[in-house]
This record gives structure tokens, sequence and C-alpha cells, in this order.
């Protein structure tokens, strides 16, 4: 597994906060180190994880992206621009599947997954 953290500072970086990235919203900062997965920046270009040899790679975007801090506005462009290219990939044409998991429900209990 390998994680494309959206803001992370550097590769596997102990940082708490940096611009919009919270490392309370990076599970895999929480990993033993022996055992934790691979987590990485993710890049605007989104070159890095499209030639992910990972089976599993998980893209984390920040707190902007992922609605904490956004709008919904701001959410669906963040979507909008990273779907292509991840259809687009040579990993998703492989038997890759894209599973999209939004936990802002107000309180309601509501956590949809795509």
């Amino acid at each position: 597994m390998k994680a494309y953290v959206e803001g992370l500072p550097e590769p596997a970086s102990e940082a708490c906060t940096s611009g919009a990235y919270a490392k309370k919203h990076n599970p895999f900062a929480y990993f033993p180190k022996p055992t934790a997965p691979t987590w990485c920046p993710q890049r605007a270009s989104r070159r890095t994880y499209r030639r992910a040899a990972c089976r599993v790679p998980v893209l984390r975007p920040n707190l902007i992206n992922d609605g904490h801090d956004g709008s919904n506005e701001q959410v669906d462009n963040y979507l909008k621009s990273l779907i292509p290219s991840v259809l687009a990939s040579t990993w998703y044409q492989e038997s890759g599947i894209v599973m999209i998991t939004w936990d802002e429900s107000n309180g309601e209990g509501k956590i949809p997954t795509l």
C-alpha cells in the first residue's frame, strides 16, 4: 500500500500541520514504523501515483479538498481534476477500482461511499 497525501511536506513527515495538511487526518502516520505503509506527498501533476507499482494506492486530500475546511464546490473541483487522471492511469486500466468516502455529515452519522 502507498498513500499519496496532499500537502504532506515530505515523505513520511512527522509534521502535525503544514498549510492545509493535518497529521490527524493522515491515518498512515500512526502505523507502527516497522510495518508502516509508505506515505508521500501528493503532487499537483499526479504523475507519481499514475506510475505506482503498488496494488493499493490511497489518495488523501488536504483539509480544503476533503471538505473539512473547504466548501462543497472546492471538493467538487478537486475531484473533477483528480478522477480523470486516475481513470486514465495504467493502474486503473489494469483492474483498478476507485472508492470515494466523504465523512462530512454535520453530525448525522451518514458516511457516503461511492
